[in-house]
């Protein structure tokens, strides 16, 4: 397991902060004074710290569900693909739901 630097710890308690506030403006938007800029730079925001907390951002390795969900594809798709182009994860078994892991990087 890495170990996260306080920097790191900071941005992942602001990112979750960030999604807080959003989810109570969200209940808001509907009315005459809808708070839509302090939403726009709240989303604005929150894209720019996104990267930084996601899983494999610190160089750890993802599985091929994350690695899918990242590049938009199923898993079975990105399996094949691996075949067929000749990308190689890093095994720990020989199969199994826990055998492959990929670097984030």
């Amino acid at each position: 397991m890495i170990a996260l630097r306080p920097a790191q710890l900071a941005l992942a308690r602001g990112e979750a902060r960030l999604l807080a506030r959003l989810a109570e403006l969200e209940g808001q938007l509907e009315g005459a004074d809808a708070p839509w800029l302090e939403y726009a730079q709240l989303l604005a925001t929150l894209a720019a710290v996104a990267p930084a907390t996601a899983p494999g951002s610190l160089g750890e390795l993802i599985t091929t569900r994350q690695l899918a969900e990242r590049v938009g594809l199923t898993p079975k798709t990105v399996l094949r693909r691996m075949k067929q182009q000749g990308v190689e994860p890093i095994r720990f078994a020989k199969r199994g739901p826990g055998a492959l892991r990929w670097s984030a990087r």
